[in-house]
């Protein structure tokens, strides 16, 4: 078969014929067409440019699951760890959680709810996401990784519980603080505080 792009002969390639440079660059471009867009449609997967982002980006998915993840690694290495570059570590064959959860840190971004954290954590591979009802289960299922728990709130928002006291919380880590009280993730509301003396059931501490 003739090679389409003669330069990249020998080069590293996805299934489809994608070299690795050209993923990375996608990938960041659609991020900031993302987070522009986001800015007007309430950082939701709403609008007609979040939706065409989106469909494109199965595609996408599809390519990294064919690059094999050192492969991956070494490409960001040189570049320099971003929140996406991590979060499409995840989709790249035989990566595994610990190798995305420290190439997010290399990214050197505290957690917060910005468009840009949001639109990482839903970009982010399922698999590698801490499990749980309850924010200290996903803190114990990540070993006490701020980032792992913060993604998997942002990445599933409405579908975990906090279970620490308002006490607890004033002693976490300040951006911690402020990311369980963004509008985005929502947690510091009667509706999604359970009483942390209790096990995880759903139901919410009476006002």
């Amino acid at each position: 078969m003739t090679q389409p792009r003669p330069s990249l002969a020998n080069a590293i390639l996805s299934e489809g014929g994608q070299s690795l440079p050209d993923l990375w660059r996608i990938l960041h471009s659609n991020t900031d067409l993302w987070v522009r867009f986001a800015a007007i449609n309430g950082a939701k997967d709403e609008g007609s440019t979040l939706r065409t982002v989106a469909q494109a980006e199965e595609a996408l998915r599809k390519e990294l699951m064919s690059v094999e993840a050192i492969a991956w690694q070494a490409l960001c290495a040189a570049a320099g760890w971003t929140l996406t570059g991590a979060a499409a570590l995840s989709w790249c064959r035989n990566a595994e959680a610990g190798q995305v959860w420290r190439s997010w840190a290399e990214s050197g971004q505290i957690p917060e709810a910005s468009a840009l954290f949001l639109r990482a954590a839903r970009w982010l591979r399922p698999a590698v996401l801490p499990q749980g009802q309850t924010v200290s289960q996903l803190f114990a299922a990540s070993g006490n990784d701020y980032n792992a728990v913060c993604a998997s709130l942002a990445a599933r928002p409405g579908s975990v519980w906090l279970d620490y006291s308002a006490e607890q919380v004033s002693r976490a880590p300040e951006f911690f603080q402020e990311f369980l009280q963004a509008s985005p993730i929502g947690l510091m509301t009667a509706s999604r505080i359970i009483d942390p003396m209790q096990p995880a059931s759903g139901k919410a501490v009476e006002e």
